[in-house]
């Protein structure tokens, strides 16, 4: 309660945020990324994104800082 949420809730955002990372940062499966964030595997990550966030792996994906390069 001291920071207002659960710690079930805490590991799932940290979790979410570790694989939102690598979603942007890697070419990686969306299984791959599941299993190296602490997920049981990619539907898993799909469903709690869903949840939490409101998107999906690709909306994820899609949101890639564009490369200072090919601009």
């Amino acid at each position: 309660r001291r920071f207002e949420d659960t710690f079930t809730g805490y590991v799932a955002r940290q979790r979410l945020a570790r694989a939102k990372s690598m979603l942007q940062r890697t070419a990686l499966s969306v299984d791959t990324i599941a299993k190296r964030a602490g997920f049981t595997d990619g539907a898993h990550l799909r469903k709690q994104l869903q949840r939490f966030e409101g998107t999906t792996p690709s909306e994820v994906r899609d949101r890639r800082k564009p490369n200072k390069a090919a601009g």
